[in-house]
């Protein structure tokens, strides 16, 4: 297995948060005249007689109820509203440095989630609950938050646990278990066509997921889409870790796919694949292609695909904008007594990057509404997420806070020093248009990575852009090869193209994908028996 190996890169500056408060205040001490000219502004929009009324958005669910355009409950919006644009305002303006502003417009945003007329006893949806109900409903979400807190839920559960089922409901499309190590289960899926392409195609999951998001529905799985186009479909199903597992890093991972590469090789007596990484499963595949490079198998690869996946420098998400050396010591210290990082904290701390979507909503109908969430099968895969083991959560801490990706050798594997201008791969890159997680400027390839690059801007969100049916009219997106230039000098050259981006993607992939064969009438070979039908046990595994 190979082992991992850091050379000592410079530190990144960064504060702790009791330093960067005290950085915020006094800076902002030093600038009482701006403040008050943004706070003058505010009182100005505040008042109806001078001001024209603010509308929200109409794709906000918190504000659809009719009487929120009117009375009190009307100017308790607009005043909210007026504040977080005011305070948008001001922080653009402020005279502070980048990192302060980025913590201070995290803080703002929480702020205003929690502020929101939505959730005071003013909700008109929760006074007309009230009396429809006649308090009966204020019963009921006591009895939820009771519950709640019995089963140690730090936040409102966004879907029933029990509403879909994998294999009936979620990740139907036929296929099997044909390898089952500690670490993972690949799974061969069934060819829906009379003839397949003879180089195969290996999907590679993010670890943090369960793989079942890339065939949530018929209508929308990517697996699925993928086989109809005559692509030989294998997947990864990483292992849900427990403590004995603390140990399993980036090494652990990569030689898993070097593993699973070779087994599908050997399946389809090819001698080479594609891959396809999807979020972190994408930069494990990039670390695995620099791997290969250096020590000269790369030729077992025709080529690389990925799906929001964060490869610019600097890779600093809004989970880290407050985390200094120390807290992210802490951080380490507390997963390592752990032995992982428990589903629970990770599903918070995505929920706490949208609090407006994932965290308020959700507690204002479970408590005040006293209702059950709707089953809606993408909530359902959001919250049914795995374990990260320690060490695997530490080498992701490095890699953001150094990114030695910008410098040839500074990540090693097995004594081999990594470089990745040495993958000379052809590779396709898309990013989402409205990725809160990995912005899609972060999952533009830079110039370092070597190669032809073609990148996709599609629309959408992190989860959304992977979603969208093939033939969805709503969705359109940006396509065009990556030359020199910032990403969005990239942007500036491309048109916008209506439909979804799986059939750029399947078109640039069909030069690196081999003759036509005929399809394999039986799943597995000789040596990899069918074990179990797809989704597989690890899938399943809590």
């Amino acid at each position: 297995m190979p082992e991992r190996h850091y050379v000592p890169a410079p530190q990144q500056p960064g504060l702790d948060l009791r330093q960067l408060a005290a950085a915020v205040v006094r800076d902002l001490l030093e600038q009482p005249g701006y403040h008050a000219q943004h706070l003058v502004a505010l009182f100005q929009r505040l008042c109806p007689e001078t001001s024209q009324r603010l509308s929200p958005s109409p794709a906000d669910r918190r504000f659809q109820h009719p009487d929120w355009q009117q009375g009190i409950t009307g100017y308790l919006l607009h005043c909210w509203l007026a504040a977080c644009a005011q305070g948008r305002e001001w922080l653009s303006g402020l005279q502070i440095n980048e990192q302060e502003r980025q913590a201070l417009a995290w803080l703002g945003r929480q702020l205003a989630a929690a502020s929101a007329p939505s959730n005071s006893l003013l909700n008109p949806e929760l006074i007309a609950r009230l009396k429809a109900t006649r308090g009966h409903s204020l019963c009921q979400g006591m009895q939820h938050l009771l519950a709640d807190l019995s089963l140690n839920r730090p936040l409102a559960p966004l879907n029933d646990d029990t509403a879909f089922h994998l294999g009936q409901d979620l990740a139907t499309t036929p296929g099997a278990v044909v390898s089952r190590q500690p670490l993972y289960e690949l799974i061969q899926y069934q060819p829906t066509t009379a003839k397949v392409q003879s180089t195969p195609l290996l999907i590679i999951p993010p670890p943090l997921n369960r793989f079942y998001l890339l065939d949530l529905a018929r209508d929308n799985s990517l697996v699925r889409h993928a086989l109809d186009q005559g692509q030989q479909v294998f997947l990864i199903s990483w292992r849900n870790p427990n403590p004995s597992h603390c140990n399993w890093g980036m090494d652990t991972y990569i030689a898993g796919i070097r593993q699973a590469s070779d087994q599908v090789r050997l399946m389809c007596v090819s001698p080479q694949l594609n891959l396809l990484g999807v979020c972190s499963g994408g930069l494990l595949s990039l670390l695995f292609q620099a791997w290969l490079a250096a020590r000269d198998e790369l030729h077992t690869l025709a080529s690389a695909s990925y799906l929001i996946t964060p490869l610019a420098s600097g890779l600093r998400s809004e989970l880290l904008h407050l985390a200094g050396p120390r807290t992210l010591q802490r951080l380490r210290q507390r997963i390592w007594r752990q032995g992982y990082l428990s589903a629970r904290q990770l599903n918070a701390a995505f929920a706490w990057l949208r609090p407006e979507q994932l965290v308020w909503p959700q507690a204002v109908q479970r408590y005040a509404l006293g209702q059950t969430p709707d089953d809606r099968a993408t909530l359902f895969w959001s919250q049914d997420n795995t374990r990260v083991p320690a060490r695997l959560v530490d080498d992701f801490l490095h890699l953001f806070e150094h990114d030695p990706l910008t410098s040839p050798g500074a990540l090693q594997l097995h004594g081999c020093p990594l470089d990745i201008s040495q993958i000379t791969l052809p590779s396709w890159h898309m990013g989402a248009e409205r990725d809160h997680i990995v912005p899609w400027q972060q999952a533009y390839p830079t110039a370092r990575l070597g190669g032809e690059k073609h990148f996709v801007l599609a629309s959408g969100g992190h989860i959304q852009c992977l979603l969208n049916p093939a033939d969805c009219q709503r969705s359109y997106y940006h396509s065009g090869p990556v030359s020199a230039g910032s990403a969005s000098d990239w942007q500036h050259l491309q048109r916008v193209q209506p439909g979804d981006w799986k059939a750029d993607w399947l078109a640039w992939l069909a030069p690196f994908s081999g003759d036509q064969q005929s399809a394999p009438r039986q799943l597995g070979s000789t040596h990899f028996p069918v074990l179990q039908a797809a989704p597989g046990r690890y899938v399943h595994e809590l």
